[in-house]
């Protein structure tokens, strides 16, 4: 049974037995006033609605997608890129209701998120009186067109774009979306004007079609009700991630649909900061902002990310089989898109801790369930800010979200929980959660255990290209492990303002040798290639394991020769040119607040305003050298964004202790502790280096440079994240704090 038609149980297509009774019902609205607003075969869009309470101030607008789980649907299954799979989608057995709005129904029933009987009432917040508002998805373009009807689009419309225009419209002139409200509201946020909340967002393909619009959205609302909106997004099963397919699926891949579909459907909505990120370099590459790993980094509006490690649409798609477990190869596609959402994922965490986004994520595979209730509070998984104590739904988690949201905004909440992901071992990752299983509708292929069975015929070419892409992983994460560990030890001396200094070994010119007089040839020292001593010591530097270095000028040759020592030099030997020297490193500056990563707090775990200034940092250099250059400075809180420059408090009391948070760092000056304190415990130092650890794996994650021509598509270069202008990187409103005017990190409405 088609999962699409059983949640919206449309009445003349499948039968009243398919269990949705209990479910929310909506009416339905025709968009007939709206010209562009139009299905691929010209009929009128719509939407179904159903309004909450007169002063509820809460919405939830979510855009459908395709039959993404029915396997008798078109390969592209919720969406096309050319003519040929435009006129073929969709065309299957009662698929109509895709591409056309004939047959709709004046009713239907929604589960999931539009049907939440979870409660949040003790934090102030929950979904259940919301104004729910689900759009039927009929434009075959993922949202994302704006194209109408033409010989080169085979007579069909691509206007995705229009009808997220009409719906917003419509809603604002027939529903009062962001109109003032008299009296009390439901849900009231107090900030000058009572706010709306708006919870814009969409599964499958409407997930990929939000992501586009929803830093748009201001431009839709008229100016006054934007000001009274708090717009956040809710992406379920829209992050697709950039591998190339399995050759047997005889799919031509999501890039290269993306890629083709974006000249043909006239796609606009690409983002301020991506459009200038991916044109900036005078290739044509705006397609990317289209394609959701690569858009996803630069949404400035805050957002929600329900994500499953195994997605089964992508499954599905690239491997052309039901199930991963079906073939050798597709098992290996599977394990290898696993292990890119959990890359992906802890790399997003980094610009959750600062833009007012979250994600969650199980190993389940399933995609796009949020629109049933087992999907929306069934399956669990935990809260990373907790250490993995409690387990959490997407309603527990994406409810909660938004509750924090509004305490944010209000100033009377910090910070926030941003990370729900099951952690699962690669070798036993595939639904590893105990919830994945117990449905069979939403997770047909959780009880199919490994290993596999004989692995089936596979095409020779597609076999070694699954396991080149798998050798590219494991040899960048190889590259990848000493760089981290080398970013370990550069951030916990930048952290603690730990000099660096060399002291020349036995005062004048000579060779290094051991404490026993050796000279270092059985593996004291490597040669690097350098053009002078300072660059020989600015090497050293940077190198964990070097203790001492040793240059020489060969003035026969026209050559510099330096030896970085990873023994201690402690003698030196005849040597007319020679120059030893051996590291000293000084005592540190400040000291880890704590056992473990979290944010600043004085006696008793609070968080007074008056302790602290807020200011941006470059790096966590510039962050501690801002309260090491300041007397009144007793220890400084840096939090890391990598789109744009990081945050600093510099505490003008002295932090003591800290409250959880996975990417805060507190840190106190060695001078404000008091004498029985002054001492670093040996366990903080562990827990910092454990968080540089994670920190650093953050960013080294990313395969960088040039691979082969044969994944050089799907592994771009473009994944690296510029720094956005300080202008357009700005995280939220600004607020006066004595005579600095500074941000806040607060989300902006818009």
């Amino acid at each position: 049974m088609n999962s699409y038609r059983a949640v919206l149980c449309f009445a003349a297509v499948v039968l009243a037995s398919t269990g949705c009774a209990s479910a929310a019902e909506l009416n339905f609205r025709s968009l007939t006033d709206y010209q562009d607003a139009v299905c691929m075969d010209g009929t009128d869009a719509g939407y179904y609605y159903k309004m909450g309470l007169a002063n509820e101030a809460t919405w939830i607008v979510i855009l459908g997608g395709g039959p993404s789980d029915d396997g008798d649907s078109a390969v592209g299954s919720d969406w096309c890129w050319d003519v040929q799979t435009c006129s073929e989608l969709f065309t299957g057995s009662n698929q109509n209701i895709y591409r056309s709005s004939q047959g709709w129904e004046d009713k239907i029933h929604v589960s999931g998120i539009f049907d939440s009987q979870h409660s949040y009432e003790e934090l102030g917040f929950d979904l259940t009186s919301a104004h729910k508002i689900y759009v039927p998805y009929c434009s075959g373009d993922a949202w994302l067109g704006n194209q109408a009807p033409s010989s080169a689009t085979g007579g069909l419309a691509f206007q995705g774009t229009k009808i997220v225009h009409a719906v917003i419209e419509d809603l604002v002139q027939h529903h009062n979306l962001g109109a003032a409200i008299q009296g009390e509201i439901t849900h009231p946020i107090q900030n000058g004007d009572k706010w709306h909340t708006l919870v814009f967002g969409g599964v499958g393909a409407g997930a990929r079609g939000a992501m586009a619009h929803l830093d748009y959205l201001d431009q839709m609302i008229p100016l006054d009700r934007v000001e009274r909106t708090l717009a956040v997004g809710f992406f379920d099963s829209g992050l697709w991630l950039d591998l190339p397919p399995l050759k047997s699926s005889n799919y031509i891949g999501m890039a290269k649909a993306t890629r083709s579909a974006y000249s043909m459907m006239n796609m606009q909505h690409t983002g301020e900061l991506c459009s200038a990120h991916y044109h900036s370099e005078g290739n044509d590459d705006l397609w990317m902002c289209m394609f959701p790993e690569y858009r996803l980094p630069f949404i400035k509006v805050p957002f929600f990310l329900v994500q499953d490690q195994y997605d089964r649409h992508q499954i599905q798609l690239n491997t052309g089989l039901n199930c991963p477990t079906e073939s050798e190869a597709a098992d290996q596609f599977s394990d290898i898109l696993f292990k890119r959402y959990v890359s992906y994922l802890h790399e997003l965490a980094i610009d959750c801790a600062t833009k007012n986004c979250a994600y969650w994520s199980s190993s389940c595979y399933t995609s796009s369930s949020t629109l049933t209730n087992r999907g929306y509070e069934g399956i669990k998984v935990f809260d990373d800010i907790h250490q993995g104590m409690n387990t959490y739904s997407v309603a527990d988690a994406f409810e909660g979200f938004l509750n924090e949201l509004v305490m944010l905004v209000e100033g009377s909440y910090k910070y926030k929980s941003y990370e729900f992901m099951n952690h699962c071992l690669p070798e036993n990752s595939f639904a590893c959660s105990d919830t994945c299983d117990q449905d069979q509708e939403l997770d047909q292929c959780a009880l199919i255990a490994h290993p596999l069975p004989p692995p089936a015929v596979e095409d020779k070419p597609t076999q070694a290209l699954e396991q080149e892409v798998e050798h590219i992983l494991e040899t960048a994460a190889e590259t990848e492990a000493g760089g981290v560990k080398q970013a370990v030890k550069a951030a916990e001396r930048h952290a603690v303002q730990q000099d660096v200094s060399y002291e020349k070994v036995g005062g004048s010119n000579g060779a290094c040798r051991t404490a026993d007089g050796g000279d270092g040839a059985g593996g004291c020292y490597d040669l690097v290639p350098v053009d002078d001593s300072q660059e020989c010591a600015s090497k050293c530097t940077n190198s964990d394991d070097c203790k001492g270095y040793e240059f020489l000028t060969d003035l026969d040759n026209d050559s510099a020769r330096c030896e970085l020592w990873t023994c201690v030099p402690e003698n030196t030997g005849d040597h007319d040119t020679a120059q030893c020297y051996v590291k000293k490193l000084s005592e540190p500056v400040f000291s880890m607040v704590g056992e473990k990563a979290g944010a600043c707090r004085t006696d008793g775990g609070a968080n007074p305003d008056e302790c602290y200034e807020v200011t941006s940092a470059e790096d966590i250099d510039t962050c501690a050298i801002s309260c090491k250059d300041r007397d009144d400075c007793k220890g400084y809180e840096y939090l890391p964004s990598k789109t744009a420059d990081a945050r600093c408090e510099i505490w003008t009391c002295a932090p003591t202790e800290t409250a959880e948070h996975a990417v805060a760092q507190c840190f106190v000056k060695q001078s404000a502790k008091s004498e029985g304190e002054r001492h670093t415990s040996q366990t903080a130092l562990l827990a910092l280096v454990a968080f540089g650890v994670v920190f650093a794996g953050y960013y080294f994650t990313r395969v960088r440079g040039r691979l082969s021509d044969q994944v050089k598509n799907t592994y771009s270069q473009h994944r690296s994240y510029q720094r956005a202008d300080e202008e357009d990187a700005e995280i939220g409103p600004t607020i006066q704090m004595g005579d600095v005017k500074i941000s806040t990190g607060k989300p902006s409405k818009f």
